[in-house]
């Protein structure tokens, strides 16, 4: 009897260890995260969104009263960056939510306010943080392209960046450019095939359409992964000097932001990862993705003491004509390999039908890349395609790679270090 009542006690104690640390699948609250701690983020981000907001206010009034000096709007950006310093604080290097989002907009202020070098030397703290790795990646960019000089050592330079920028996000025109083909301007004016399609509006609207398939049918990791392409493909990037009404950070991508969070969140990422996304969000967003901001923060909250609560709603409903458009859409952008890829992962839903599409888009693919190849070193995102048999295997790589923000932040640091 005392033997029972012994294993029972140590039972209730290791139920009692392990239970906080516990993180199911079907849970959606795998951090623990604190009320003050998602209070902080949630007042951090509106202030930063109010501090953005009169920094376009500043630049749109002078723009109106064509006051374009320089000297004028840098006086009056240094002044608002100050007020941001006192406002905020230090921002160190303690790991807090939404810190690498607010430490992107003080370098924009920087910038704005004429000290370069200040927001470089910013951005550089952040090109080893994967969820703003890209916008740093992309204002340092810009930053040192309009100060640097044509002399040979400044083109070397902005070499290695697209080299950089090519490896984190491989389908943009520098990934495609990486390849030892003709260039993608080429193939416009050959009107030869491009792979993948990516148009601005168009594709736009297909790849957050597949976005949100995936996230009815709570696929979460393709989703956030289609999410993340729909912002970094077809946007311009984040600019630091000027204010562009759409970019990765602006309110036309806002919601996609909220969207990636939200899937984040449900695959049990780790809560600084979640909190990023949020902020870009929170930030940079309309008053309505504001709103649903904060729903989702209150959410989060709720599930974010323990598993005490399975969300049952979290698991995967694959839906076989749901997979099919995405398919049908993925082939239109010229990129097979990704329908073909999905009709055979859920070919047990899409049946023969699916069977059917696989082969004709097998059939496309093949033709496509015997117009896209002209020579015998064809290549696509660094996979040899001259020969036939090996054009099924080609894969469409994702961004933002972990390896590949690696190599980026090695490589950037290098060239400020010289």
């Amino acid at each position: 009897m005392n033997c029972v009542m012994v294993t029972r006690t140590v039972l209730r104690l290791l139920i009692l260890f392990l239970l906080p640390n516990l993180c199911l699948p079907e849970l959606a609250m795998c951090q623990t995260v604190t009320e003050e701690a998602l209070a902080r983020l949630n007042r951090q981000c509106l202030a930063v969104r109010r501090f953005r907001q009169r920094l376009d206010a500043i630049h749109r009034r002078l723009r109106i009263q064509e006051e374009q000096s320089d000297t004028r709007s840098q006086k009056e950006s240094r002044l608002l960056l100050h007020e941001f310093e006192a406002t905020l604080g230090t921002i160190n290097g303690e790991s807090r939510l939404g810190d690498d989002v607010i430490r992107l907009c003080r370098a924009e202020l920087q910038a704005r306010a004429g000290d370069r070098q200040a927001a470089i030397q910013t951005l550089l703290r952040l090109v080893n943080e994967p969820t703003v790795a890209a916008e740093a990646l992309s204002d340092i960019i810009e930053l040192d392209t309009q100060a640097s000089k044509n002399d040979e050592l400044s083109v070397k330079r902005r070499l290695q960046y697209w080299h950089v920028y090519a490896k984190v996000l491989p389908l943009s025109n520098q990934g495609r450019d990486e390849d030892n083909t003709v260039s993608h301007r080429a193939y416009v004016l050959r009107d030869r095939p491009i792979i993948p399609r990516l148009n601005y509006r168009r594709t736009t609207n297909n790849l957050v359409e597949i976005a949100d398939l995936l996230f009815e049918m709570k696929l979460y990791e393709e989703a956030e992964a289609t999410a993340l392409e729909a912002i970094y493909y077809t946007y311009p990037p984040f600019p630091m000097l000027r204010t562009l009404q759409e970019s990765w950070l602006s309110p036309r991508t806002a919601g996609l932001w909220l969207q990636i969070s939200e899937c984040a969140w449900h695959r049990g990422e780790d809560s600084r990862t979640i909190a990023d996304y949020l902020a870009k969000a929170l930030v940079f967003g309309s008053e309505e993705t504001k709103d649903k901001a904060g729903d989702f923060l209150r959410r989060w909250q709720q599930y974010s003491q323990g598993p005490n609560q399975a969300d049952q709603t979290s698991k995967a409903h694959p839906d076989a004509a749901k997979l099919l458009r995405i398919a049908a859409i993925y082939a239109d952008m010229n990129m097979h390999p990704r329908a073909i890829a999905l009709l055979k992962q859920y070919g047990h839903l899409t049946g023969p039908k699916g069977g059917a599409l696989q082969e004709q888009y097998q059939e496309s693919w093949l033709r496509l890349l015997s117009d896209h190849c002209e020579n015998a070193t064809c290549q696509i995102f660094g996979q040899d395609v001259s020969r036939p048999e090996s054009r099924l295997n080609v894969t469409l790589p994702p961004p933002l790679r972990k390896e590949s923000l690696q190599e980026a932040a090695r490589l950037t640091q290098s060239l400020f270090s010289q």
